[in-house]
């Protein structure tokens, strides 16, 4: 059995992880509160390959307007312990920002993540390309996608089984520039059931629109079920 994570050892984690938020929270002193909330069903659950659901709906102006919803169904197979490969297909409907209307997406997309342990975390590097298709919009517009996530197991400390720290980049091949960027400095995981997990946190988003940056606060959950 796994010994208890020493509590000095979380602190120091989240000590480090805080410092790391801190530029960015600053950034986001003036930007919108929002919540962003998945659910995910892993349907089929084997050694080798998953089915997986996915649906996400988000609000933003400080939690008080609907702003985007996905449906997502993702294959993933896992060739070796260190090495996921996903494939995967995405459906959104979104309201653009600067917008008042709402447009439809159609995503397929192919994810490589190489997966590692060191310095007492579980690391894995998600690698993702999209090709994104709007409705009405004859263009498949190509996105690159890398998030970094490390995790912490914990034991001892009744639901709450691991500490999770993120971020991910976007590079927008169309634009040519990077897009956007997506930091959890701390989310909470809890372990509910022996099929079930909720993750909770807090994010900072940073998006390139019409030549600015743009900084949102982001209050994110995401409830895993397995079957």
């Amino acid at each position: 059995m796994t010994s208890p994570v020493p509590i000095w050892r979380c602190l120091w984690i989240v000590i480090v992880l805080s410092v790391f938020a801190m530029p960015a929270g600053r950034a986001a002193d003036d930007g919108d509160w929002q919540t962003w909330n998945f659910t995910s069903v892993k349907y089929l659950d084997t050694e080798k390959l998953d089915l997986v659901a996915v649906g996400q709906f988000r609000f933003r102006d400080d939690f008080g307007d609907f702003s985007h919803g996905t449906l997502s169904h993702r294959i993933q197979f896992d060739p070796q312990s260190w090495l996921g490969l996903s494939l995967n297909y995405t459906w959104l409907h979104t309201l653009p920002l600067g917008t008042d209307e709402f447009v439809d997406m159609h995503r397929p997309e192919l994810e490589i993540s190489p997966r590692w342990h060191g310095f007492g975390l579980e690391w894995e590097l998600r690698n993702r390309l999209e090709l994104r298709y709007i409705e009405d919009v004859d263009e498949v517009r190509p996105r690159l996608r890398h998030r970094l996530q490390a995790t912490l197991p914990l034991t001892g400390l009744g639901f709450l089984s691991a500490l999770v720290f993120s971020d991910e980049l976007f590079y927008d091949t169309t634009l040519d520039r990077v897009s956007e960027n997506r930091l959890l400095p701390l989310a909470l995981n809890f372990k509910l059931s022996p099929h079930s997990n909720l993750i909770t946190g807090y994010g900072v988003q940073s998006f390139w629109n019409n030549g600015d940056w743009v900084h949102s606060h982001l209050i994110v959950s995401t409830l895993q079920i397995t079957f």
